[in-house]
């Protein structure tokens, strides 16, 4: 697999940028100090994540703090919807949020 370089070169949009080869188009922006990255399957976004205080300064003590427990979520399309459901709730989503997802079932 090809690793292209995400520093906005060849985006015709930037923060976005269509995978060759794929329906895949990832999106990134900034929101304060907070970093969001969203993932499009075709016209429907599939992922999204807020890093929240991403921006802000760090010292060595935090980053490796930060590296020691930086996750490797998986998600898999086409999980069943109880699945992702219980995925949600584990993640933390808020009542609110778990709701549409239950409504969706």
């Amino acid at each position: 697999m090809n690793e292209a370089k995400l520093d906005g070169t060849g985006e015709d949009v930037p923060g976005r940028r269509i995978l060759e080869g794929t329906d895949l188009e990832i999106s990134y922006n900034l929101e304060g100090n907070d970093l969001i990255l969203r993932v499009n399957k075709g016209p429907v976004l599939i992922f999204r994540v807020r890093l929240a205080g991403a921006v802000r300064e760090m010292d060595d003590d935090e980053l490796l703090a930060s590296n020691i427990v930086a996750p490797d979520f998986i998600f898999r399309m086409g999980e069943s919807r109880e699945r992702l459901y219980q995925m949600a709730k584990g993640l933390g989503l808020d009542d609110e949020q778990l709701a549409r997802l239950k409504a969706l079932q």
